[in-house]
């Protein structure tokens, strides 16, 4: 049975991976035979004018932006091409993976263990889908992922900012909490010994949505994590 990615030829551990137990195989073949037949919930548009985020009254819950952030973490562009297990299942069910699977993955079932819940707050996503009764989602197809190529590493290279100074019980929430105050961010690696109790070294690589936003996070000398001046530099 596959396992979601561990970088294991990189002393870097993604944080889903690291973050997940091995989710249950096993493709349903009835949903897959009615797949043609069934309609999707599609994706909510975002209100580009006021920036207001779908729903009944144009807000949606803190829970539900933190189950949009989980998951879209778990099929954004950084995250999916190094999940072989997620790559795996892609391909059983025209990318459509239950929902039962997905809460194998602790970082999300601590959020919300409710399907229904976890459900409805993608239907806010805008990188999601949601299947019409609720049971499974996928990447929307509209939405690909870029080409897994080398060229396209090297441009996430230059969003990415190694960061050494950390606490070796430091938590990934932690971190993630520091590090967003500084901008928009698509992935955070935390890299562990290759062997034994896999401790967490202290120090992480951080991708930043934007270059700008990672190279002035760098350069700001009051970036310090509970008081500690960190090492900061572009990957």
């Amino acid at each position: 049975m596959p396992k979601p990615a561990t970088e294991s030829d990189d002393e870097t551990v993604a944080v889903a991976a690291a973050e997940s137990v091995e989710p249950k195989t096993g493709a349903d073949a009835q949903q897959a035979s009615n797949m043609g037949k069934a309609k999707v919930v599609k994706i909510a548009e975002q209100n580009a004018e006021d920036g207001q985020e779908p729903g009944s009254n144009g807000t949606i819950s803190e829970l539900q932006k933190k189950i949009i952030e989980q998951v879209e973490y778990y099929f954004g562009d950084i995250n999916l091409p190094r999940d072989r297990f997620l790559q795996e299942e892609l391909k059983k069910d025209s990318g459509w993976i239950s929902l039962e699977t997905m809460l194998k993955f602790n970082r999300l079932s601590r959020i919300s263990s409710e399907i229904d819940v976890i459900a409805e707050a993608l239907k806010h996503s805008k990188l999601m889908e949601v299947f019409e009764d609720g049971s499974k989602i996928r990447r929307n197809p509209e939405k690909p992922l870029p080409d897994n190529s080398l060229e396209y590493w090297q441009i996430v290279k230059l969003r990415t900012v190694y960061i050494k100074g950390f606490e070796q019980d430091t938590k990934l929430d932690e971190i993630m909490n520091f590090v967003k105050q500084y901008g928009k961010v698509e992935n955070v690696m935390m890299r562990r010994l290759k062997t034994g109790t896999r401790a967490f070294k202290g120090s992480v690589f951080v991708t930043f949505r934007d270059q700008s936003a990672a190279e002035a996070f760098v350069k700001n000398e009051n970036a310090q994590f509970n008081g500690n001046t960190l090492l900061k530099m572009m990957q």
